[in-house]
């Protein structure tokens, strides 16, 4: 192997060390459109205000940073590049700029190596003085000339960022990331990768490594897993944090605070960037919560600190073997120094002024031999005229109320979970659903619900984009006794009156079955649901009014960014909403002979029947694996009715000419509606039970 210019990390010739500060900011390394400029300014702005000190600028369709990475930047890019470093340096940010050779480079070519050096120096010529070569989401292969000349494609990446490291006079801040940069993507794990053990024996000791943690998008990054990657890298790891990321799933926007990290974690750690959503003005309780994280004191330390350099494995080494016997009382401290909801609700105060403020047109151009004079930490909006001074903001218009501020943040929470609301609205629905009470069925027809039914319906037939536990989504709902209240009563909800803990929300005793074995239901149990219905009705109309009120804030930079999902949202919530109104309006033979196709057993939800994704999730999925976020999975808790092609006993069969057989009688879950507009043959009510959720 190679290592000629890679030794000077190597335990043989130990590079001196050099004292580092903790990096916290923020990543600009999604795949998408990248930021417009005066939106990365009010980024660094906040990055300044909230006391944090870097950006990477690294975005992945910026062709001169990764497919077009031998190609000089041109005179307007060079304008634009020094414009970002100067704002940066303005705010007393650090600047670190990023490039991404591995789709193509030959590592083993001086002329490579020397378009890559060529490119760097035209940057650290504008005044930047951090720098960080990518070797992410890149195919694991080398060509001839490099496999003649390395052992392995480790040895070629360290051979690289070594090199370019030395050229650029050893800067401060220097990064790399790892092909194999996360838990999952370690060959054949991390413990044992023979490529994070060369990085980590072979590259310069003060290089910082990037790593996500144990997934591409963990929902928790523990202590132990951060120090045993720092073992093996022989340094304690940056974190290139993508729990707000949404560049898989454009559909979805992550407005939840930042969680999941342990506090004690940042002991571990040499830094933490966020690379957030696509959407810029869209991050601010995300950037806002973490520098929250970043500034809070860590708990004392249950081991005696690491004295040790930070690039000794000693540092590392000495304290992993006690670390599992403490996690617990860690996690413990860390909800005494560092809370969630608490750091959510300081974004939220701080972020309502600029939702609801109106700030003069911007330009959007960046120039460093003309820098505009860029206003406050705002919107454009055309139709304010500008101040004689251009950062003066216009009179403040109050539009989204402090519980809507959190409604947002609830609809449109985080990656691996919905806020309380959501979770509420989605068992309001299900249990309305599988329940199927109706109001309106002769009393002296019907019997009492059978004990043995009771548990018919669980979380094994939901399948949610989100992994929820038993008692956050499984229902059944409480039902208010009708002689205590009445059905306007029963049917207001807020996000007030619900639990501050999803697990506690709203579970009390279970009404009668939503399945009884004699087909038939009391009138108290028809009662309850028709409150319950009225209570869904009025969580719907509160999503509605969001969305309506949203759609007229004056930030029109955010209301830009959030647009489409929230119409998608409340597309979908006009769905559900529309079919309960039509579950209600059903005539009693309507309902019984609805009854009759959910009563038989071929039909009837089981663990078996349905497909749950839900049921198989544990914290070890990436939330690429199902999309959609809210909106999706409320129409995914619609039923499946293209099950009732195949009449139960007791309704007439179609003719043979309907069709019907070519209507598969068990779709996937994906399919689960799209089939409905086929089962003509059915009862009327039927086919128009649910015509808008077909259309979509």
């Amino acid at each position: 192997m190679d290592i000629s210019s890679s030794k000077a990390g190597s335990s043989s010739c130990p590079s001196p060390i050099q004292r580092r500060r903790f990096l916290s900011g923020v990543v600009e390394g999604f795949y998408g459109q990248p930021w417009p400029n005066n939106q990365r300014v009010r980024m660094f702005q906040r990055l300044g205000q909230w006391g944090m000190n870097s950006y990477m600028y690294a975005p992945k369709d910026d062709a001169k940073h990764r497919q077009q990475w031998r190609e000089p930047l041109s005179p307007a890019e060079i304008s634009t590049i020094s414009g970002l470093i100067d704002a940066c340096r303005a705010e007393s940010v650090d600047f670190i700029f990023a490039i991404s050779p591995g789709l193509d480079m030959v590592y083993s070519s001086e002329q490579e190596l020397n378009f890559l050096k060529h490119k760097l120096d035209q940057v650290a010529r504008l005044g930047c003085k951090s720098f960080a070569v990518l070797f992410d989401d890149i195919e694991l292969r080398m060509c001839e000339a490099d496999n003649l000349r390395f052992t392995s494609f480790a040895a070629a990446h360290v051979h690289v960022t070594n090199a370019i490291y030395e050229h650029l006079n050893r800067p401060q801040t220097f990064l790399f990331c790892p092909t194999e940069y996360c838990g999952s993507r370690a060959v054949p794990s991390v413990m044992e990768s023979h490529y994070l053990h060369t990085v980590g024996k072979h590259l310069d000791i003060n290089i910082g490594v990037l790593w996500t943690g144990p997934l591409v998008i963990p929902r928790d990054i523990s202590v132990q897993s951060i120090q045993e990657v720092g073992k093996v890298l022989r340094r304690r790891p940056v974190l290139w944090d993508n729990l707000h990321a949404n560049d898989y799933d454009r559909q979805r926007i992550f407005l939840g605070p930042y969680q999941g990290r342990p506090l004690t974690l940042r002991r571990y750690i040499r830094g933490v960037l966020t690379n957030p959503n696509c959407e810029c003005e869209a991050n601010f309780v995300a950037v806002h919560t973490l520098s929250t994280w970043c500034s809070i004191p860590v708990p004392p330390a249950e081991p005696p600190p690491d004295h040790s350099p930070v690039g000794s494995p000693n540092s590392l080494s000495s304290s992993c073997g006690s670390a599992c016997s403490v996690l617990s009382e860690v996690r413990a401290s860390d909800d005494e120094f560092y809370s969630p909801e608490s750091a959510l609700q300081t974004a939220l105060s701080d972020w309502s002024l600029e939702v609801n403020q109106r700030y003069p047109e911007e330009s959007p151009e960046l120039s460093s031999s003309q820098p505009p004079v860029f206003s406050p930490i705002g919107s454009t909006d055309s139709a304010c005229v500008p101040d004689t001074s251009p950062s003066t903001p216009c009179q403040p218009v109050a539009v989204l109320s402090d519980e809507q501020m959190s409604l947002l943040v609830d609809v449109f929470h985080l990656p691996h979970s919905h806020g309380r609301l959501s979770v509420h609205l989605l068992r309001q629905l299900n249990w309305l659903w599988r329940s199927c009470g109706w109001s309106s069925f002769d009393p002296a027809s019907v019997s009492a619900p059978s004990a043995q039914d009771e548990n018919m319906c669980d979380i094994s037939s939901i399948d949610l984009a989100c992994q929820f536990t038993a008692d956050q989504v499984m229902f059944p709902l409480p039902a208010p006794s009708p002689s205590s209240k009445d059905d306007s009563t029963a049917a207001t909800t807020s996000m007030t009156s619900l639990s501050t803990d999803n697990s506690e929300m709203d579970v009390q005793s279970a009404p009668p079955s939503p399945l009884p074995s004699s087909g038939t239901w009391s009138p108290e149990y028809c009662q309850q649901w028709r409150q319950q219905a009225a209570a869904f009705h009025q969580t719907c109309d509160t999503v509605q009014q969001l969305g309506r009120s949203f759609l007229q804030i004056p930030n029109h930079n955010l209301l830009n960014n959030i647009f489409s999902s929230m119409i998608e949202l409340q597309s979908a919530v006009t769905k559900v909403d529309d079919f309960v109104w039509k579950l209600e309006s059903l005539t009693t033979e309507e309902q019984a002979c609805l009854l009759l196709y959910w009563t038989e057993p071929s039909v009837r939800p089981s663990e078996n029947s349905v497909s749950s994704l839900a049921s198989q999730w544990t914290a070890d999925y990436e939330p690429w694996c199902v999309r959609g976020g809210l909106a999706a999975d409320l129409l995914r808790l619609l039923p499946d009715l293209s099950v009732l092609a195949t009449p139960p006993a007791g309704v007439a069969a179609p003719d043979d000419d309907s069709g019907i057989s070519d209507v598969p009688t068990t779709p996937p879950i994906e399919s689960s509606v799209a089939s409905f507009s086929a089962l003509s043959p059915l009862p009327s009510f039927l086919s128009d039970l649910v015509p808008e959720v077909m259309a979509q």
